[in-house]
């Protein structure tokens, strides 16, 4: 990984995340100053390149850890990614983001802040939930956004930021959504590290048909990506099927 733009070397648990994902994946990390989605950092990847953006420089230690879990999670655990098709777009204002993406991302914070914390004694990050709850204060047109945003927020709440769950209570209230979210987050917890169950608990919730959710796992050796319909994979759990997803 090109470390230029670092003002000190990585500690030695960061590097060996740069060191395990470069040698299984066979190319390096790039490191790029430039804003994506809006964020004080973020990555960009395909099964042949991974790209850390970051916002500003010098570059945020916990922001560069943030992004390494990242990648970790999907180039060395192989955990999959949601993706929805049709797709849907979350709308806030004037933009719109796939959901899928979105959701996914988020699905993942609840495992690597914890990571973050563990392994990197990185304070956790409040500030997008804070930024998601005024969004929904402020309120959100879209009903398929405005659940999205109270249900990942309510579970990021009540894993790591119990500060926001009296607010979240109360807009979860006002859409008639407590006893869902409560389930929601039930299952979560029932999920333990299945990812393929994590996703279905957030769709059945949201109301989105399990054969529109595909789970997509990054091969690096082949190039490619590899995918399944979320209930073939979740069939396929504790099982030892010839070839992955």
């Amino acid at each position: 990984m090109n470390t230029e733009h670092l003002d000190e070397p990585l500690s030695r648990n960061l590097q060996a995340i740069v060191d395990e994902v470069e040698e299984t994946c066979g190319f390096s990390i790039e490191m790029k100053q430039g804003r994506l989605f809006g964020a004080r950092g973020g990555l960009s990847h395909s099964p042949t390149s991974i790209t850390l953006y970051f916002a500003r420089y010098p570059v945020n230690p916990a922001v560069v850890a943030h992004e390494l879990c990242h990648a970790r999670r999907h180039f060395i655990q192989s955990a999959p990614m949601m993706r929805l098709k049709p797709e849907r777009e979350l709308k806030i204002k004037e933009s719109a983001v796939a959901a899928s993406e979105h959701l996914d991302n988020q699905l993942e914070h609840l495992v690597i802040l914890e990571e973050m914390e563990v392994e990197f004694g990185f304070i956790k990050d409040s500030s997008h939930v804070a930024r998601d709850l005024q969004e929904c204060e402020d309120g959100i047109d879209d009903e398929f956004t405005r659940k999205c945003f109270l249900f990942l927020n309510w579970l990021l709440a009540t894993r790591h930021f119990p500060e926001f769950k009296a607010r979240l209570c109360a807009l979860l209230k006002r859409e008639g959504l407590e006893q869902n979210a409560q389930l929601l987050e039930a299952s979560i917890n029932a999920a333990g590290a299945s990812k393929p169950r994590m996703v279905a608990a957030l769709v059945d919730v949201l109301e989105i048909p399990r054969d529109e959710v595909l789970l997509i796992v990054r091969d690096p050796k082949t190039g490619s990506d590899r995918g399944a319909l979320l209930d073939v994979v979740i069939a396929a759990e504790g099982n030892e099927p010839e070839e992955p997803i």
